[in-house]
């Protein structure tokens, strides 16, 4: 199995980008544009690994606020 084009260092931006788009699904370009607070992740007091399954099954943009929303120690 060879390594996707997107992930050859040697390859231009330009070649990297283009291959990484033609492999994405429209779910996974779309999900880029979302971003979630942190505390859409935190359950009990503590990341819950499954919520971000269930909440971006997809892929995500960004996640903002972490320590300041969540009290959460790095």
């Amino acid at each position: 199995m060879s390594t996707p084009l997107y992930r050859d260092p040697n390859a231009s931006v330009e070649e990297r980008v283009e291959d990484l788009l033609a492999l994405m699904t429209l779910d996974e370009k779309l999900a880029q544009l979302s971003c979630l607070w942190s505390t859409a992740f935190v359950s009990t007091g503590s990341f819950d690994p499954n919520t971000v399954i269930e909440k971006m099954p997809h892929g995500i943009g960004q996640v903002t606020r972490i320590g300041a929303s969540t009290g959460l120690h790095p």
